[in-house]
């Protein structure tokens, strides 16, 4: 896949993470890798919502959006937060998946990693199509951050953890009356 793909799939999940009500500033941070070679700025649109552009604009310009009909329907749909959310962890030389259950904010250990869930978001007006958490993952062994960022339980490979052996992704996210929401 070119890096010109992966920026349009990654436009498109950001937009998506828009209409969870995902803030700008959560969204912009680490949104493609640095092997990408793009340096992508955050510009404001009118409505609050943030889109990436490559090039900054010059002073005195305006960015016009052009309405895109497939997302209409997710641009009505207002985001809520859940009380927390499942990831699952995949060993890949063993084949062993694991649950991992958090409440926002928490910390749970897994293989050499403690993996954290700032928060979890959903759609509100239909919590099972799809779920949005920022996870932190921590490496002990090697004592360095491998990943920080949006995972969208539909997308798992959009944003993902990247190590040889571990995968992590998002599952769901739990709704305040205990149901699940996502991918």
């Amino acid at each position: 896949m070119s890096a010109s793909h992966v920026r349009r799939a990654l436009a498109g999940a950001l937009t998506i993470l828009a209409t969870a009500g995902v803030p700008a500033a959560l969204r912009a941070q680490e949104a493609l890798p640095e092997s990408l070679g793009a340096e992508l700025l955050e510009v404001p649109a009118e409505d609050g919502v943030g889109i990436l552009t490559e090039e900054p604009l010059a002073p005195g310009a305006s960015l016009v959006e052009t309405p895109n009909p497939a997302y209409e329907e997710e641009a009505e749909l207002a985001g809520a937060t859940g009380v927390g959310g499942v990831l699952r962890g995949l060993d890949k030389l063993t084949g062993e998946t694991t649950d991992i259950e958090l409440a926002n904010g928490e910390t749970a250990t897994y293989a050499r990693f403690d993996v954290t869930l700032k928060e979890c978001r959903y759609p509100a007006e239909d919590p099972s199509r799809d779920a949005f958490g920022y996870v932190i993952i921590h490496d002990r062994k090697k004592d360095e951050r491998r990943f920080a960022g949006w995972m969208v339980a539909s997308s798992p490979a959009l944003n993902a953890l990247d190590d040889a052996r571990y995968d992590v992704w998002l599952l769901s996210c739990k709704t305040s009356d205990g149901e699940t929401s996502g991918g």
